[in-house]
């Protein structure tokens, strides 16, 4: 039974045991290696939530020094915006996703080409957002927990 626990998680952990042996096409990566990668390629991902986070701090900073009402505000913003935020992440993902097949593939130009649809969409898609979320700015407010207070 010692050994039990240990074995469960080399299988939930070790990347070669995740892999069905029927799927093997040939010799698999080191896990050391395998996990290196995937942080390597994770952390665009993580910086571009780093960022947004530090967006909000800056926020309640700049704002620290009106009161707790301004600060209120600021946070009760929050949640609205990371919705909108939301849709953006998903097309990034997508294009990231997209682009880097085709760079894989050696074919930059459809890599270049996809990156520019993808700019093409997100500034479509910022305008509808932008234009969404002035719109339905106060039931987006009391959804996120505002009162009538905190209403303009």
């Amino acid at each position: 039974m010692g050994r039990e626990p240990r074995s469960m998680l080399l299988r939930l952990f070790s990347p070669t045991h995740m892999v069905r042996p029927d799927q093997i096409k040939g010799p698999l990566p080191s896990d050391r290696e395998i996990y290196k990668t995937a942080i390597f390629l994770s952390l665009p991902a993580v910086a571009e939530m780093l960022l947004t986070s530090l967006i909000q701090m800056a926020d309640t900073i700049m704002v620290g020094f009106l009161g707790h009402e301004a600060i209120a505000a600021v946070g009760i913003t929050t949640q609205p915006r990371m919705i909108a935020l939301c849709i953006f992440f998903a097309l990034n993902v997508g294009v990231t996703a997209i682009c880097a097949r085709s760079k894989g593939e050696g074919s930059r130009e459809n890599a270049n080409s996809c990156l520019r649809q993808g700019m093409m969409i997100a500034l479509g898609l910022s305008l509808v957002v932008a234009a969404l979320m002035f719109q339905f700015a106060q039931p987006l407010l009391r959804l996120a927990g505002a009162n009538d207070e905190m209403m303009p």
